[in-house]
């Protein structure tokens, strides 16, 4: 066990490396990025108010968002970038939301200077969700420089991936020390908790499988969410905290090779019926976001899967089943470009773990199912 005292130094170190990367002021270090999330509204203390989030983002966030206390409203996304944008935020039509959660969506850049514009004109928040997109920049800032608050994710198979953990990040030390309280009165981790997450990643990764296909599935949500719901809060000891800098220095040596598998599958698979999102040249993504046929999508996953392609994966799917069972009396609209989102994504993995001859065994396999 490390001693107390190298122990705070490491969360001293993890808070201080955050500032660095974004120009924030203040850190504050969660059990995951829900956590930090949750923190966030209730810090804001705007009970029973709307809160915008992307229709394609991760079910953890509208889990946090219903814990707060507030009533989580999803909007859809431009269809070319993946993103919620000024425009799709009005066609909400929620007039005085509290807050906004713009994500950056497998690493792509949302445009946070327009989104952030929108949100001040109509009072509400701006909290952005960098779980995704650590080491890239939107509109010339840092990720996790905008908005009132920024959270980061550092759970497994982020790109900081430490195995778990979070942190919000502001310029506001009231703020700061609001979510601090709140995070240092949650329950730690421990492996009641670990069982919790396994079982339930293991139930919604079967249950979204087949969600769209049986509409009653859905109505599992609630009970799950009733059992489930405490993987979304917890802390972490601070000694969690001595692997972060490695993890950050794993992300840094690794974004070359991550651009280098992004430009073969780009290469590979420019003239198949799939495609990509537009990014930035610099973007660093978290997974390589394919776009296939969707009555043919499910089709290429298995293909792959059955060939051993394991770590090919389907994320996010619409919340738009889990919005309505979770959240009835929410404010509901409908969400076309992220729904269709949501049936063609294939993520195609990026990670050093994967070689480019792997790689190029992906594209050799997509493009044989499509007859390219």
């Amino acid at each position: 066990m490390p001693h107390p005292r190298s122990a705070g130094l490491t969360a001293a170190e993890a808070r201080r490396l955050l500032r660095q990367r974004t120009g924030r002021q203040r850190t504050v270090l969660a059990g995951r990025g829900s956590a930090a999330l949750w923190a966030a509204l209730r810090a804001l203390n705007r009970p029973d108010a709307p809160v915008l989030i992307p229709a394609n983002t991760c079910y953890i966030v509208l889990w946090a968002v219903l814990q707060s206390g507030a009533l989580p409203v999803l909007v859809d996304i431009d269809s070319g970038t993946g993103s919620i944008t000024p425009d799709t935020l009005s066609a909400a039509g929620v007039e005085r939301p509290a807050a906004v959660i713009p994500a950056h969506m497998y690493g792509l850049p949302a445009p946070m200077r327009t989104i952030t514009a929108w949100a001040r004109e109509r009072g509400a928040a701006v909290i952005e969700d960098t779980a995704l997109a650590l080491g890239t920049a939107a509109d010339s800032q840092p990720v996790g420089s905008w908005g009132d608050v920024s959270v980061f994710s550092f759970g497994r198979g982020k790109l900081a991936d430490m195995d778990n953990g979070g942190a919000a990040l502001t310029d506001d030390p009231a703020l700061a020390g609001a979510m601090d309280r709140l995070l240092r009165e949650l329950p730690p981790w421990n492996e009641s908790l670990a069982r919790l997450n396994r079982q339930w990643l293991d139930i919604y990764w079967a249950t979204h499988q087949h969600e769209a296909d049986n509409p009653r599935l859905a109505a599992l949500y609630t009970p799950l969410f009733d059992l489930y719901g405490p993987i979304t809060r917890y802390r972490l000891p601070e000694s969690a905290w001595r692997v972060f800098p490695a993890a950050l220095a794993t992300l840094d040596e690794s974004a070359g090779h991550r651009a280098a598998l992004a430009r073969l599958y780009d290469d590979g698979l420019r003239d198949t019926l799939a495609r990509t999102l537009a990014r930035p040249d610099d973007a660093l993504l978290w997974r390589y976001p394919l776009l296939a046929p969707a009555e043919q999508r499910d089709a290429l996953l298995h293909r792959l899967w059955d060939a051993g392609a394991l770590d090919v994966t389907r994320w996010y799917p619409s919340l738009q089943p889990m919005h309505a069972a979770l959240a009835p009396d929410a404010p509901s609209n409908a969400t076309p470009h992220a729904d269709r989102l949501a049936a063609e994504i294939v993520n195609l993995p990026l990670s050093s773990e994967t070689t480019l001859e792997e790689a190029q065994r992906f594209v050799d396999l997509i493009r044989h199912f499509f007859g390219a």
